[in-house]
C-alpha cells in the first residue's frame, strides 16, 4: 500500500508538473524571435591556422561575410577533454563535460565495470543517451530528465525545426543526418583518403534543407559538423597543405549558401556561426599506455572476464587518457566509486618490487607530461613529470564555480606563478570564472576551471593522463588533440547576422555559444542551469560576498568538521577570521544563509528523486523518465550529487555556526560549542 501510495503521489504532483511545464513553453512557440542559425564546428583546427587563412585573404567569402555584418571572439577556448564529444554537446547544451555526463570519447562504467565507447561501431549516437544535466538535476530533480535540456529540444518544443549534420550529439534534433552509420563519408576518409569530400556531403545535405519549396520547412537552427580537418590533420598534421585545402573548400560553402540564403529571401534573418570544438597540435611518437601497464602491474587492468581487475585504462588515441581506480566499493551495490582523496597508493601491486607508488610510475613513463588525480568532488591534484605539485580547490556559490590554484612546490607545475598572466591567480584564493580568463593566454588556459568541472561527477575518470606535445596515446598520427596546452584549447569562435554588437569580444569558452544563439533566437536560458555567459551580457559586478563565500567554503572543505575539529578558537582566530576581517558580519551571515537555503533545495530535490528511483524504478522506466539500461547508474549519479550536496551544507552549516558563536575583533572570543 505504501508503494501505491507513493506511486500515486509522484503521478498526480510531480507527473503534472512535468507535462505543465512542456505545455507552457509550447505555448511560447510564438514568442521567438524570426530568425535562422547556422552553426558550422569545424572539427579540429588549429587556431593559428585558421588566423592565417583568415587575415591572408584566403577565406574571402567569410572574411567579408565578418566585415560587413559580423564579430569574432580574439582568444576563444573549448571545454577539456578536448575532444569532439565532449565540445559537440556543449555547443546546444552550455555545459562543461563534466556537467553533462560525458567525460571524454568513452566512459568506464563504474557500475556494470564496461567500457562505454562512443567511437565503437553502432555505439556512437549513445552518447546522446548519456547527456544529463547535472546542473538542471540539481536545481529540478527528476523534473529535468523530460524537460527539453538542448537546444534541439527548446527550439523543438515551441514548434522550431532544427537539424544535426554529421554530428554524432543530435539529442531532440528534427533532422538527423545521416540516420545511420555514414557509409559513403567512412569510404571518403578510410578508403581512399578524400577527407574533403565528408564534408562535401555534411554541406549537400545542408543545402539540401534550404531548397525545399516551403519556407516553413527550412530548420531554425542547424549544427552543421565537417569532420574532414580533423581527419586530415591526424593524417598530415594541423599545418598541412591538406588542411589548408579543406578550409578554402569551405570559404566556397560560406559563398554558395550565402547566395542560397539570399535565393530565400532570408539572408536578413540569418545568423552564422563558426567555431571548432577543438584545436591541435602535431606529434612524433606514441605511447601504448594500455600495453604498458599490462606488462608492469601484478593485477592486469582492464580484464572485467577475469573479474578482480582493480584499475581501469580508458584509452583512446588522443593525448589525454583515463584511470578508474577500484579504490573503493560500496558493499550494498558492489559499484566502484569515484575516488574522494587519500590515494589508496598501495592498492596497487607491480610486478617490479622496487616500484610502489602508482603516481611516480605514471610520472616515469616516456611521453607523460601531466597526471591530473581527483582529490574529490570539484578538486584535484596535478603533478608534472619534473616533481612539481599543485592543488586545485572548486567551489560553487551561487551558480558560479570559484577555483584557487596553490603550487606546493618552489616552481609550479603549469608555470602559473611565472606568466604575467596568471601571477594574482596563482595566490591561494578563490577566483571567478571570469578571472580565470586572463589565463587564456597561458600555456595552459583555464585548466582550475576545466578541473573543477570534470571532477563534479561520478563517471569521468580518477585520474586523467596528459601526454606531452610530442606524444599520443594508442597509435602513432601525426597530428593530436585531447590535451590542456593552448593549441589543443584555442579554437575559432566568429559569428555574423543581423544588428551583431560591434564592440570587442576579448575572450570566451565555447559554452558560451549557447547562450549567445538562444539570446538571438529570444530564448531565456537559466545561469543557473548551464556554464554558458553570453559574451554580450552587461557587465555585472559580482555580488560583494561570493568570493569570500568561495575561499571559506575551500578553507572548510580542508579541515574536519567543526565539531570533530580540535581547538576550534585557533582556528578561528588563524585562519577563519583573517579572511572575513574587513567584512561586515551580519550582510556576510545573510549571504551564507541565502546559499545555504539555495543549496538545501537542491538538496530536497535530489533526494526526493533518489527515493522515487529506489522505490519505483519500474513507474519511472514506464513512464519514459529513465530508460531501464540507466537505473544503475542513475543510482551512482544521484547518490554522488547528493553526497556532494550534503557535504557543501555542511560546510555552509559550520560556517553559520561559526559566525553566530565566535565575535570577529583582534581577539576572536568563541562560545562553547
Amino acid at each position: 500500500m505504501k508503494r501505491l501510495s507513493l506511486f500515486f503521489l509522484f503521478f498526480f504532483f510531480l507527473f503534472p508538473h512535468i507535462f505543465s511545464l512542456h505545455a507552457e513553453e509550447m505555448e511560447n512557440a510564438s514568442q521567438l524571435n524570426d530568425v535562422y542559425v547556422i552553426h558550422f564546428l569545424i572539427d579540429g583546427i588549429n587556431k593559428q591556422v585558421f588566423d592565417e587563412e583568415l587575415s591572408s585573404g584566403k577565406l574571402p567569402h567569410l572574411k567579408a561575410e565578418l566585415e560587413a555584418r559580423g564579430n569574432q571572439v580574439k582568444t576563444a577556448i573549448a571545454s577539456f577533454p578536448t575532444v569532439s564529444t565532449t565540445n559537440y554537446q556543449s555547443v546546444v547544451s552550455g555545459l562543461h563535460p563534466g556537467h553533462s555526463g560525458i567525460p571524454h570519447l568513452g566512459r568506464f562504467d563504474r557500475t556494470s565495470q564496461k567500457e562505454m565507447s562512443y567511437l565503437s561501431p553502432g555505439k556512437a549516437l549513445s552518447v546522446n543517451d548519456d547527456f544529463i544535466n547535472l546542473l538542471a538535476l540539481q536545481k529540478d530533480g527528476l523534473e529535468s530528465l523530460t524537460a527539453p535540456q538542448t537546444l534541439f529540444e527548446q527550439l523543438e518544443a515551441r514548434g522550431y525545426k532544427t537539424a544535426a549534420l554529421y554530428s554524432s550529439f543530435r539529442k531532440g534534433a528534427s533532422i538527423a543526418k545521416p540516420k545511420r552509420l555514414p557509409l559513403r563519408a567512412l569510404w571518403a576518409s578510410f578508403i581512399t583518403d578524400d577527407y574533403a569530400k565528408v564534408d562535401k556531403l555534411s554541406y549537400r545535405q545542408l543545402k539540401k534543407l534550404f531548397t525545399v519549396k516551403n519556407k516553413n520547412k527550412f530548420p531554425r537552427y542547424s549544427l552543421v559538423a565537417l569532420p574532414a580537418v580533423d581527419l586530415a590533420g591526424h593524417k598530415n598534421g594541423v599545418d598541412s597543405q591538406e588542411v589548408r585545402k579543406i578550409l578554402h573548400q569551405f570559404d566556397q560553402f560560406v559563398g554558395e549558401f550565402i547566395n542560397l540564403l539570399h535565393q530565400q529571401d532570408i539572408y536578413n534573418k540569418t545568423y552564422l556561426v563558426v567555431t571548432a570544438d577543438h584545436g591541435g597540435h602535431n606529434t612524433t611518437a606514441h605511447l601504448a599506455l594500455k600495453q604498458k601497464m599490462w606488462n608492469a602491474l601484478a593485477i592486469k587492468p582492464n580484464n572485467p572476464k577475469e573479474g578482480n581487475f582493480n584499475l581501469y585504462v580508458s584509452e583512446r588515441g588522443v593525448s589525454s587518457s583515463q584511470i578508474y581506480l577500484k579504490s573503493y566499493i560500496d558493499l550494498q551495490t558492489n559499484y566502484w566509486k569515484p575516488l574522494q582523496g587519500n590515494f589508496p597508493l598501495d592498492k596497487f601491486e607491480f610486478k617490479n618490487a622496487d616500484e610502489k607508488n602508482l603516481l611516480h610510475y605514471f610520472l616515469t613513463l616516456p611521453g607523460i607530461e601531466f597526471v591530473l588525480v581527483r582529490n574529490g568532488s570539484a578538486q584535484a591534484q596535478i603533478l608534472s613529470r619534473r616533481g612539481e605539485l599543485a592543488d586545485i580547490h572548486c567551489s560553487s556559490v551561487h551558480h558560479q564555480l570559484w577555483c584557487s590554484y596553490t603550487s606546493i612546490t618552489d616552481t609550479d607545475p603549469l608555470g602559473y606563478l611565472t606568466h604575467e598572466s596568471t601571477k594574482h591567480l596563482s595566490d591561494g584564493k578563490a577566483h571567478s570564472a571570469k578571472e580565470w580568463m586572463a589565463s587564456f593566454s597561458s600555456d595552459y588556459p583555464d585548466l582550475p576551471i576545466q578541473v573543477g568541472s570534470i571532477f563534479d561527477n561520478s563517471r569521468s575518470g580518477d585520474i586523467f593522463l596528459i601526454a606531452d606535445r610530442e606524444h599520443t596515446f594508442k597509435k602513432e598520427k601525426l597530428a593530436t588533440h585531447g590535451s590542456i596546452i593552448a593549441d589543443d584549447m584555442l579554437i575559432p569562435f566568429v559569428f555574423s547576422g543581423p544588428n551583431i554588437p560591434q564592440q570587442n569580444i576579448e575572450t570566451a569558452r565555447l559554452v558560451d555559444s549557447y547562450p549567445l544563439i538562444s539570446s538571438w533566437f529570444g530564448l531565456s536560458s537559466s545561469n543557473a542551469k548551464h556554464d554558458g555567459v553570453n559574451p554580450f551580457a552587461p557587465n555585472i559586478k559580482e555580488e560583494k560576498y561570493l568570493q569570500i563565500l568561495a575561499e571559506l567554503d575551500i578553507l572548510f572543505s580542508q579541515h574536519p568538521p567543526l565539531l570533530k575539529m580540535i581547538g576550534v578558537e585557533d582556528f578561528a582566530k588563524s585562519m577563519f577570521f583573517p579572511l572575513i576581517r574587513k567584512t561586515n558580519l551580519e550582510e556576510l551571515k545573510k549571504a551564507v544563509q541565502n546559499e545555504l537555503k539555495e543549496e538545501t533545495k537542491s538538496l530536497n530535490n535530489l533526494t526526493a528523486a533518489q527515493k522515487a528511483l529506489e522505490t519505483e524504478p519500474k513507474k519511472l522506466v514506464k513512464m519514459g523518465i529513465i530508460s531501464k539500461k540507466q537505473l544503475k547508474d542513475y543510482k551512482l549519479i544521484f547518490s554522488h550529487q547528493i553526497s556532494t550536496l550534503r557535504e557543501n551544507t555542511n560546510r555552509l552549516n559550520d560556517i553559520l555556526l561559526l559566525l553566530t558563536k565566535c565575535r570577529s575583533n583582534s581577539q576572536p572570543v568563541c562560545e562553547t560549542f
